[in-house]
Formats: C-alpha cells, structure tokens, sequence
C-alpha cells in the first residue's frame, strides 16, 4: 500500500489495540493542525480481518440491549411522506428539527419540538410558497426539501438547510435566523453556483466542525457534465455575507463528486500524542465510483486513498470518530475504516452490503444497511450484528453526544434510542 507520509503506519495488531483502548465516545468534532498530502493514488483497502468474538446474529446487542427505541414520528405531520433529516440543538437537547419530504401535492416541511419527540409543531407556511427574491437573496416560509439540517452550536436560532429537488422548492442551500420559521438563500450562493454550475440541487454539505461560518457544498444534478467544477466553499467572518470559491474536482471525478466531509476531531487522540486530528483544511471527497480523495491543504492537493470505493452521497451521516482516532465511514458495499484519519483505510466485514451510515453511543458504534441497524462494540468494530431494528428505505443516524441518544429516520418513521 502507497504510503502518504515517511512515517510508518500502525500494524494490524497495532490497530486493534488502539480499539481496544476505548473507554468513551468522544463526539465533539475539529481539531489540531496536519500537514499537507502529496498528490498520489494507493491501493484499495483491503479487508479487516475480525477479531475473535460474538459471531454476527449471535445476540441483538453483544453487551446486551441497551434500550429500547421510541417511535418519536409527528403525529401532526402529512401521511406518507419521506423524513429526510434531523438536527439536536447542541444548547438543549429537548430541541429537534426533523426535515419532510412530502412528493406530489403533499406539503413538505421542518417540524420543530421543544420535549425531546413528544409533541412537534411546524416551522414555517403549511402551503406550497414559492421563494420572495429580496436585496439578501430569495426569502421563504415554506422549505420543500430540508434534506440537510444542522443548528450552530453558539446560536440555536441559527440553522443550515439543503436539498436536492425532489420536493418543490428545495433546491439549494438555505439560511435561517429564527429557528426555521423563514429561510433564505444568499445571494452570494445565488451569484456565484448559479453562475458555476447552472443548478441549485445541492446533493451535500459540511460544516467545519470549529467555525459554522465555513461550508463545504457538493451539487447532485448537473445540466451540463463539461462544467468545470467539482464542489463550493463557502466563507463568512461573523454574521457578514457568504464568500465563495469553486474547488475542481480531483483527479478524473469531474462528473461523478457525490458526497463531501470535513476530517477532524478535536477530542480524538491523535497517533502523534496528545489529543486532536485534522482541522479545517482537511476534507474527504467521496465519488459514486472513483474512490475517497483527501486534502489536507484546503483542496491544493489531492490523493486518492481508497481507489474504486463507492462514496455514501446526498444528505446521509456517513462517518464516525471513536475516541481513539479510529475513523468510519460508510460506502455502498463494505464500509471501511481508518486508523489515521483517511491516509488508509480497510473495508469492514459486515452483515449486509449496501449503503452504510455510522455513529457511536456509548460503547456501541451503530451502522444501517439496506433498512437494516447493525450494531458492533467499540473496543472491536469488526464484529457486527443485527439489532432487530428495521426501516423502510435507507435511514441515516445522528448522534446527541451529551445525552447519549441515537436517532434514526426511514420512511416513514423517526426513531430515538437512549443508550442506558
């Protein structure tokens, strides 16, 4: 395997002795500084082997269940629609948001709820509005395609939204100051990708884990595949307007960038002492078909570190740091995982193959595939086995750190798990 820096990499041993470290999940996000990559391409990954334990199937959660779910679906809400995401105030934890997609003439949405899941109310217009264009961009009440939601962690009025167009007006990336009651869409977004890449249908975004002024935002739908870009940066100091940059897609993935993650974690021990990997420089590219491609120079230089993997794309939670460093992230197929933070990676042996998201609560890591939760110890990650827990569709996973609750959502359901 192509090495990436002189330094040599942890043996196989190595690694599950780092797992086997564990004590807590450390979710908290960002972190120290990282050199630079060159450009290069490695190996593919090749495969973990498990370490001797619990066979998968072999008990519904290896240390026993640790709670039992809560159906936490809005009882308010339209019937049949799809629920596409949900966000955890990160100043209170009795605050979601959960995103609706409703297709055809339904009335899509952001629902809000103020009792951890027990009642929701609406944010915004309960009819079909078309965007108001204003000095500051286009204004709305009613968001059709909230597939992204994400709420800053110093001001919990302050929300991000993206969609793709599958909903109405959900098309783009959107801004709220009042706690989802009305969204706009910068100008600057409308100036500057408008003019690029001639489609608003956001199929992505990050946010920098220290500075929710700084987003990273992939397009799903191209007009035209001989534009040249492959993502957008956006910029902000403070509350001023957006600034932003168009970053080419590396090597040949001009037609198929999918997915897009800052790589850092501020908590996570790092293999050179001391705690904190990557920062806001450091990025993962994910490809339909063309593999993962990293930076560690805000997008100069790029190499491909998993050639020929299928990237998790559109509004999925597809990655997860354990408090030791260790690095998953999903893929169509195999997951895989990394021992320093996506330099190289392994594929992850798992029950199901098909579209893998992961978090962590607890001494759990959870995966979901194929409408199937999958659940492994944090001290092996190699060993997986069915929960029991089913979904229609593919559902993603978020994470509340401070009260160690998972949530899921599928078609048409929202679920929460508290870890005991």
């Amino acid at each position: 395997m192509t090495r990436l820096k002189s330094t040599s990499l942890p043996s196989r041993t190595r690694l599950l002795s780092l797992a086997l470290s564990v004590a807590t999940l450390a979710a908290a996000c960002g972190g120290a500084n990282e050199g630079s990559s060159s450009p290069g391409t490695s190996a593919p990954p090749p495969a973990a082997t498990p370490a001797p334990g619990p066979a998968p199937g072999a008990s519904s959660f290896p240390q026993g269940q640790p709670a039992q779910w809560r159906d936490i679906t809005p009882g308010n809400a339209p019937a049949g629609g799809d629920w596409i995401s949900i966000a955890i105030d990160p100043q209170d934890s009795n605050v979601l948001y959960a995103g609706q997609c409703v297709r055809g003439t339904g009335v899509s949405g952001v629902w809000r709820s103020t009792d951890r899941g027990e009642t929701w109310n609406r944010q915004g217009a309960a009819t079909r509005t078309d965007p108001v264009d204003t000095p500051e961009g286009k204004v709305t009440s009613y968001l059709g395609n909230p597939l992204f939601l994400q709420v800053d962690p110093n001001d919990s009025t302050h929300l991000y939204a993206a969609g793709a167009g599958w909903c109405g007006n959900g098309f783009g990336f959107w801004e709220s100051r009042d706690s989802g009651r009305t969204w706009l869409m910068p100008k600057e977004f409308i100036e500057h990708v408008g003019a690029v890449a001639k489609s608003f249908d956001v199929g992505r975004i990050s946010v920098d884990p220290d500075d929710f002024g700084h987003v990273l935002i992939s397009i799903r739908y191209r007009p035209d595949d001989a534009l040249p870009f492959g993502f957008f940066e956006a910029r902000r100091i403070g509350n001023g307007p957006f600034t932003f940059t168009t970053h080419a897609a590396p090597g040949p993935m001009a037609k198929s960038t999918a997915g897009i993650d800052f790589l850092s974690c501020r908590t996570c021990r790092n293999p050179a002492g001391g705690t904190g990997i990557g920062n806001g420089n450091t990025w993962l590219v994910t490809s339909e078909d063309l593999g993962y491609w990293r930076t560690a120079d805000g997008g100069r230089t790029w190499t491909n570190t998993a050639p020929g993997v299928q990237g998790v794309h559109g509004g999925f939670n597809s990655h997860h740091y354990t408090a030791s460093g260790m690095l998953y992230m999903g893929s169509f197929g195999n997951p895989l995982r990394s021992p320093d933070n996506g330099l190289t990676w392994e594929r992850i042996p798992t029950v199901y193959a098909g579209i893998h998201t992961f978090a962590g609560v607890g001494p759990h890591i959870f995966t979901t595939a194929h409408g199937s939760l999958m659940t492994a110890l944090e001290t092996d990650g190699l060993n997986w086995a069915p929960t029991g827990m089913t979904f229609q569709g593919d559902p993603s996973l978020v994470l509340d750190p401070r009260t160690n609750t998972l949530f899921t959502w599928g078609n048409p359901r929202v679920w929460m798990l508290e870890v005991k």
